[in-house]
């Protein structure tokens, strides 16, 4: 099934000790999951969390059902594991198959590309070709967001440090997180800075304020940056009450310090940084 949509919201179906080092990097988070590696059968097949306990302290463990791959569910993953995503169609929040046409760059001659999965997108990226229409570019944000949450999880590793409790947040940072950006659509002045903060369900937050409505949803909590902390990888999505103006933002939400405010950093920041970290290595 291929979804005709908008860019719409998403549907949503580590250890903490208070900035003291990790002795077992990620063991408390994994072991929370409650999941562990499954066997890789076949290439086209796509690795699914088995109902072994087994800790584990590397590859990444996702606490809730994030619907941008088919077959990426909760539970724990290596990076061999999440490379068979790659070639796994990109879904829309409804559940079904997202395709973006790309244009050559040159070529005006030159037949589209219909891109469904991640490794094929990654592949005409790298070459230059685009999205042509408004259209076409609302549906290539898909993959960004996917394949760039996709990217950040292959490449994560265990922290060494954490100023996030048991690698989740609170009540105090997602406050926090509301007085600074991307939180508006509309013009105003921190529009949830007086929001009513709630916890749906494990991992996901709902901001309320008087003239929009936010939900986070927290993925992993893993070193996604490489500088050794404990980041949490996440999506937010705004939306204005009453109206149909929305916003979809993928990125990590991060702590310098136990008494500094957490902050989000949009997934494109997370990557251009490492790829510069990269280089100079």
């Amino acid at each position: 099934m291929t979804d005709d949509y908008s860019d719409g919201e998403f549907g949503f179906d580590g250890e903490k000790t208070k900035g003291r080092k990790i002795a077992a990097p990620m063991t408390a988070s994994l072991t929370a999951v409650g999941a562990s590696l499954v066997a890789v059968i076949a290439a086209t097949q796509v690795a699914t969390p088995s109902d072994e306990s087994e800790e584990k302290a590397s590859g990444v463990c996702l606490k809730t059902n994030v619907r941008m791959i088919d077959g990426l569910e909760p539970g724990c993953y290596e990076p061999e594991e999440l490379d068979l995503f790659a070639e796994r169609p990109v879904m829309s929040e409804r559940g079904g198959e997202v395709v973006v046409s790309l244009s050559h760059p040159t070529d005006i001659m030159a037949p589209v590309a219909n891109v469904r999965t991640c490794a094929k997108y990654n592949e005409y990226k790298d070459k230059d070709w685009y999205a042509l229409s408004t259209r076409e570019a609302i549906r290539q944000e898909f993959f960004e967001r996917s394949c760039g949450a996709l990217q950040l999880l292959r490449e994560a590793r265990a922290p060494e440090w954490t100023y996030f409790d048991a690698g989740e947040m609170s009540s105090k940072d997602i406050e926090e997180l509301a007085k600074g950006p991307p939180f508006a659509i509309v013009e105003s002045d921190a529009p949830f800075a007086e929001a009513e903060v709630s916890l749906t369900e494990t991992g996901m937050w709902r901001l309320s304020a008087v003239s929009q409505d936010a939900i986070i949803q927290e993925i992993a909590h893993a070193d996604f940056d490489g500088d050794g902390d404990g980041e949490i990888l996440g999506f937010v999505v705004i939306q204005v009450q009453g109206g149909t103006a929305r916003a979809s933002h993928v990125g990590v939400f991060e702590k310098e310090s136990e008494d500094t405010p957490c902050r989000f950093r949009p997934i494109g920041d997370v990557i251009s940084e490492r790829i510069v970290e990269k280089t100079r290595g």
